[in-house]
């Protein structure tokens, strides 16, 4: 289980995110083409229990990134 704190199509972005977040938790920054469109994908994991998710969750989104969410892979 991981929390996607934002995806993003310029790589700078994505890692002043990261930067940002560190702190939160350990952040790992992925590509993924969709629609041919290449997004910077910023999530932080992975977590190992529903209980870490969800305050790690909490934890992003009361640093101002409210659109985070939870992603099971």
């Amino acid at each position: 289980m991981y929390i996607q704190a934002g995806a993003f199509t310029i790589y700078e972005n994505a890692l002043k995110l990261s930067a940002t977040l560190d702190s939160v938790g350990e952040t790992k920054i992925t590509s993924v083409i969709v629609d041919g469109t290449e997004f910077f994908r910023v999530r932080i994991g992975p977590l190992a229990s529903v209980n870490q998710v969800d305050n790690t969750l909490g934890l992003v989104i009361d640093n101002g990134y409210t659109a985070a969410r939870i992603v099971i892979e």
